[in-house]
């Protein structure tokens, strides 16, 4: 996946000796044809995503119960729990900091809610927890809290793809406010499951 608004010098001329050139978007063919790559040779190919694996979920019948060990980090909620999920890499293109401080502002210790971010490094440690806490105390509306009244979040990260099924029909939405995507495989994985995405 390319994600970008310009191709590095030097690719057009390359790009153009290529049969065909195959972008995931709309957006990127686009992109690709303004610096100069041939139309004739641009196709949107958009990526897959196994609909019959991420297949919907009837939600009456989650449970937080006998979770495998990678989900350990959930048991225990209460079925009433409103469970919201980020899936991304922990970059700033991501919005991580503009989903924390909107969770936090908007719902306290005392709302029935949760906020699980499946993350991974980019390009940095994978302390998420100490990074997470640097956004919120960052906030000058958020340091005026006591701690305590601060709704819970969770962070899970490398989870396997049978364990990424089972969170999507734990869950009631995805939130993702991205200040771009190329594509936005969870967004689709989440929809197939049966989950709406924000």
């Amino acid at each position: 996946m390319f994600e970008t608004d310009s191709i590095p010098s030097g690719w057009i001329q390359r790009l153009n000796y290529m049969d065909e050139v195959w972008v995931p978007t709309e957006f990127a063919r686009e992109i690709f044809e303004k610096q100069g790559v041939e139309s004739s040779k641009l196709h949107v190919v958009g990526e897959a995503v196994d609909t019959e694996y991420f297949a919907f979920s009837d939600h009456k019948n989650r449970s937080f119960e006998s979770l495998p060990g990678d989900l350990k980090k959930l048991a225990g909620l209460s079925t009433n729990t409103f469970v919201f999920l980020f899936v991304g890499k922990f970059e700033s293109r991501k919005g991580l900091d503009i989903l924390l401080r909107a969770y936090m502002k908007e719902f306290s210790a005392a709302d029935d809610v949760l906020l699980v971010f499946l993350t991974s490094a980019f390009h940095s440690s994978d302390d998420f927890d100490r990074k997470l806490q640097t956004i919120l105390v960052s906030d000058e509306e958020l340091q005026q809290r006591a701690p305590s009244s601060l709704p819970p979040f969770r962070i899970l990260t490398g989870l396997p793809q049978r364990s990424l099924k089972l969170l999507y029909t734990l869950i009631d939405i995805l939130v993702i406010p991205s200040r771009g995507e190329g594509w936005g495989r969870p967004h689709v994985e989440a929809m197939s499951s049966g989950r709406p995405g924000r």
